[in-house]
């Protein structure tokens, strides 16, 4: 994958506060992509701040990552259905695991509570640490962001404050994908 760096700085946009332990499954990406995070949540109202920006390092090696496509949004469903597609040997299992989250999302029940937990027992029984994928809807297309199924390979180095003047961009550069997310990513414009 082109414009892939492994071993430098990542960064994760949020509403909630400062952080100082992530959860499995947290995302990061460049810093644009993570104001743009922000920016979906102002879009959302999902808080009125404050904000940050949270900078990291990964401690990864060479066999603990796997690289796929996009996957269209956050949920296990989503990450389940890109591990499916993907070129990961032994696939069909992601393929379970998105059926069974699927149907449990049909009964109203917590898809994501048992879809998080089968994903994350057989990444770990896999070893693998970190999911880079090509992030289309925060930050420059072209450039990739990583869903950490590890969180103890994360170093956090840095936590910034930021005001809504920071990310002006971001909100406006947001704006257009609101209408599109938690759908699939085929239905993700093209421009």
């Amino acid at each position: 994958m082109t414009n892939l760096v492994i071993n430098g700085n990542w960064y994760h946009g949020t509403p909630s506060g400062p952080i100082s332990r992530f959860r499995p499954f947290s995302h990061f990406g460049t810093i644009e992509a993570a104001k743009d995070s922000i920016g979906k949540h102002i879009h959302l109202r999902k808080t009125p701040g404050p904000y940050f920006m949270i900078e990291v390092t990964l401690n990864l090696k060479p066999l603990e990552y796997i690289t796929i496509e996009e996957w269209g949004g956050i949920t296990s469903l989503h990450i389940a259905n890109g591990l499916a597609n993907s070129t990961i040997p032994q696939s069909e299992i992601f393929e379970q695991i998105r059926r069974k989250a699927f149907a449990l999302k049909a009964e109203s029940k917590d898809f994501d509570k048992y879809g998080f937990s089968a994903l994350k027992a057989e990444l770990d029984n896999r070893n693998i640490k970190a999911i880079f994928y090509k992030n289309i809807v925060e930050g420059n297309p072209e450039d990739h962001s990583v869903c950490v199924i590890d969180e103890s390979i994360i170093n956090i180095i840095d936590t910034r404050s930021l005001e809504l003047v920071d990310l002006e961009e971001s909100i406006k550069r947001t704006e257009k994908f609101m209408k599109y997310l938690y759908i699939d990513v085929q239905q993700l414009p093209t421009n």
